[in-house]
């Protein structure tokens, strides 16, 4: 596993989306995809999983691939036809804080700027220790669901993503984690 460190972050020329299929059981198609970050290194495909899980970069450093990553996904999404949904992974931390301290989500600008009809966005609220207010969570993640986001929890049945959580934020889908 390649390891990151706060003076070796992606460089952003090599960080694209990459988008892994969501399939229905029950019509066997392609409904969904989601967005996940890869970086390419000598031709070689490598998970950014790691570099977001690494709590030694800052939050501020993290956001920025983040956003870029989301910004080329949005852009690419544009050029696909279909009526699939994307799958859309945010802290709940980030948007927490960002829309605290700027009213902003840069997500919804994204979706105005690309004319993507909010109904195929899935706002997947992953899996991370959350210290604030679940109902001010809440408040925040209805903001993408009146502008018509779908809202997802990721991981259910592992660690934080617990039935509070989902009793709280009500989400339209769950992400069940699967282990062996």
């Amino acid at each position: 596993m390649y390891v990151y460190s706060e003076n070796n972050i992606p460089d952003m020329d090599r960080v694209v989306p990459f988008f892994q299929p969501i399939v229905s059981l029950q019509t066997q198609r392609i409904i969904a995809y989601e967005s996940l970050g890869r970086e390419i290194v000598d031709g070689r495909v490598r998970s950014l999983g790691p570099f977001f899980g690494d709590s030694n970069i800052t939050d501020d450093i993290h956001i920025k691939v983040d956003r870029q990553l989301r910004e080329l996904a949005f852009e690419k999404i544009m050029k696909v036809e279909g009526d699939f949904q994307l799958f859309i992974n945010l802290k709940p931390s980030w948007i927490y804080h960002m829309y605290n301290n700027t009213g902003d989500l840069p997500t919804l600008q994204l979706i105005d700027k690309y004319e993507i009809p909010p109904s195929r966005i899935v706002i997947e609220v992953i899996e991370e220790d959350f210290y604030g207010n679940l109902q001010d969570l809440r408040e925040v993640l209805e903001v993408y669901r009146r502008k018509g986001c779908l809202l997802a929890i990721d991981d259910v049945g592992s660690g934080f993503s617990n039935l509070d959580r989902i009793a709280i934020i009500q989400p339209k889908i769950l992400n069940l984690k699967y282990s062996q």
